[in-house]
C-alpha cells in the first residue's frame, strides 16, 4: 500500500480514522473523526491524535508521547487494541478503543492508519448499574435525578413515601413542582455549582408534598456523570429532618423558658435585698 493510498483510506471508512506520516503528524483524516475530536486540523499540525486531550482509562490526562500510537512508533508493533478516553475543548468525553496498523520500511515506521472504536457499556457495566438501581430504589432516603435543564429522570421509594407522588406522577416532571415559590432562587445556584463540577452538601430546605405541606429536608446534590466523567444531570439524596427540627425546636422553647423563670426568679430575689 503505498503512502498516497493510505492517506486516501479514512474518507473510504465508515467509523472514525486518520492516516499519520512517518513521524506521527495526521495527514488525513474523515468526517467521523472530526466529529469525535470535536474540531478539525489542517495536514501535519497534530500529531499522535487529533482530540483536545487523551486520557488513559483511569482518566489519568496522557502526555502525546505517553499515547499508544506515539508507543507503537517507539516500539514498532501494531496496536490490536487500547483504551483511552477522547476529549474535546467543551469537556466532553469520549471512551475509544483505538487500532493502529503501521507500515514499515526498512524496519522504520513511514505512516499508519489509527481507527477509532467508540465503546459501548460492557455486561459488567449493566450488571454494576443495576445493583446500584435496586439499592437506591430500596433506599429510605428520598433519591432524586434530573437532567441539567431541572428535569426529573428517577424517583425512588422514599421519595414516594416522603413527599406522596409516585414516580409515574414525576418522571418527566420539572423539579420546581415540588419547590415552595420562596425557594426557587436556590435550584438556579444548586444546577450553577453542578455544573462547575461541584458538590452541596447538606443543606436544610423546605419541599412541597402532594398534599401541599412543606417538609424539611437535609440535601446532598452531586454531578451525574457518565462513563468517561461528562455532566449529564445531578442526584438528590434528601432526608427528612421533621423529627430532628421539632426537638431542636422543643429543646429551644425549654431554654427559653428556662432562662425566663431564672431571670424572674432573680429579679424577686434582687427586690429584696
Amino acid at each position: 500500500m503505498s503512502m498516497v493510498n493510505l492517506i486516501d483510506v479514512p474518507a473510504a471508512l465508515p467509523v472514525a480514522a486518520y492516516a499519520t506520516d512517518g513521524e506521527g503528524f495526521i495527514s488525513s483524516y474523515n468526517l467521523q473523526a472530526a466529529q469525535l475530536w470535536g474540531r478539525e486540523h489542517t495536514p501535519r499540525s497534530q500529531k499522535w491524535f487529533g482530540a483536545w486531550r487523551m486520557r488513559d482509562a483511569g482518566g489519568r490526562i496522557l502526555a502525546p508521547d505517553q499515547t499508544p500510537l506515539a508507543v507503537a512508533f517507539r516500539e514498532g508493533w501494531e496496536i490490536s487494541q487500547a483504551d483511552v478516553i477522547l476529549e474535546r475543548p467543551n469537556g466532553h468525553r469520549a471512551w475509544v478503543r483505538v487500532h493502529a496498523r503501521l507500515k514499515l520500511e526498512a524496519g522504520k515506521v513511514v505512516s499508519s492508519l489509527v481507527l477509532l472504536i467508540e465503546r459501548s457499556p460492557t455486561i459488567e457495566d449493566e450488571f454494576q448499574r443495576e445493583h446500584l438501581a435496586s439499592i437506591v430504589a430500596s433506599s429510605q432516603d428520598v433519591i432524586v435525578g434530573k437532567t441539567m435543564d431541572g428535569v426529573i429522570t428517577s424517583w425512588n421509594g422514599g421519595a414516594t413515601r416522603t413527599l406522596g407522588y409516585d414516580a409515574e406522577e414525576m418522571i418527566g416532571q420539572p423539579i420546581t413542582r415540588i419547590i415552595p415559590t420562596e425557594r426557587l432562587a436556590e435550584e438556579a445556584e444548586i444546577l450553577a455549582r453542578i455544573r462547575r463540577g461541584e458538590r452541596v452538601e447538606h443543606f436544610e430546605t423546605e419541599r412541597l408534598t402532594k398534599d401541599g405541606r412543606k417538609v424539611p429536608l437535609s440535601v446532598t446534590v452531586s454531578p451525574l456523570r457518565d462513563r468517561v466523567g461528562n455532566i449529564i444531570g445531578a442526584s438528590k439524596v434528601a432526608r427528612d429532618i421533621t423529627e430532628r427540627k421539632q426537638a431542636f425546636d422543643l429543646q429551644r422553647r425549654l431554654i427559653d423558658e428556662l432562662d425566663h423563670r431564672v431571670k424572674n426568679t432573680l429579679a424577686t430575689v434582687m427586690s429584696f435585698a
